[in-house]
């Protein structure tokens, strides 16, 4: 790359650039960085990962070959991106590049963790249902913001770096749109706008005719978990 005509006068990359990085960087990056673990931005892969441990020898062969084809695809993708300069994936959400590896491995594992739920009672259930709501809740803040007003420093404090707890920053700066004391630059403080002017919600930006989709957004949103409820209740 650093032979190419075009890229004269320009500072020289590294050798080798974009894999720069040893693979230990990426690797232990995904796995425990503060904010790209992909145990905290999807909080329900651990315990599903030691479920399936734990019912293994009672999980069909084609199940089998599901969960570990995921897992090797989760496994390839981390490797393959752990060497480059960017596997953070930038100001992104968790970790980018792993997002359909992870997603895809818990389709199956989240309906197991779900059976296994309604099959227990006491303690186990109720550490289950705490899981799930906090999973529910990472998910929402993950749509909670768009990255333009988060990473854009319109009232809120710019994401440093890959090492950064952001989703504490993100439920800081969710809570900066009620109040003024939570915002990193006062000055920018958003409570002179209406309250619905500040919220955003992936993908409804309230604004002109993008509202129309959220009326049957919330309806089948609605309908899902009266009927969850209503499964749950039966199960």
């Amino acid at each position: 790359m650093n032979t190419d005509p075009f890229l004269e006068g320009l500072p020289k990359l590294p050798d080798n650039y974009p894999m720069i990085n040893h693979p230990s960087v990426g690797i232990l990056g995904v796995l425990f960085s503060p904010a790209k673990s992909i145990f905290i931005y999807d909080p329900l892969l651990l315990p599903c990962l030691m479920l399936t441990v734990y019912v293994w020898k009672t999980l069909s062969p084609y199940l089998r070959g599901y969960i570990l084809t995921a897992l090797l695809n989760l496994i390839l993708f981390t490797l393959a991106t752990s060497r480059l300069d960017f596997w953070h994936g930038d100001s992104a959400w968790g970790a980018r590049y792993q997002v359909t590896s992870i997603h895809l491995l818990l389709i199956p594992l989240i309906a197991l963790l779900i059976q296994y739920l309604l099959s227990n009672f006491h303690w186990r259930r109720s550490l289950i249902i705490t899981l799930l709501i906090i999973a529910f809740i990472i998910q929402i803040a993950s749509v909670s913001l768009s990255s333009t007003t988060e990473v854009g420093k319109i009232f809120f404090a710019t994401p440093k770096t890959h090492q950064q707890f952001r989703l504490g920053s993100r439920f800081r700066n969710i809570t900066c749109l009620l109040t003024s004391s939570w915002c990193m630059e006062k000055s920018n403080s958003p409570e002179a706008k209406p309250l619905i002017q500040r919220v955003t919600f992936f993908p409804f930006f309230f604004t002109g005719k993008r509202n129309l989709i959220l009326v049957p957004w919330l309806v089948l949103v609605i309908f899902t978990l009266v009927m969850t409820w209503q499964f749950y209740k039966t199960a």
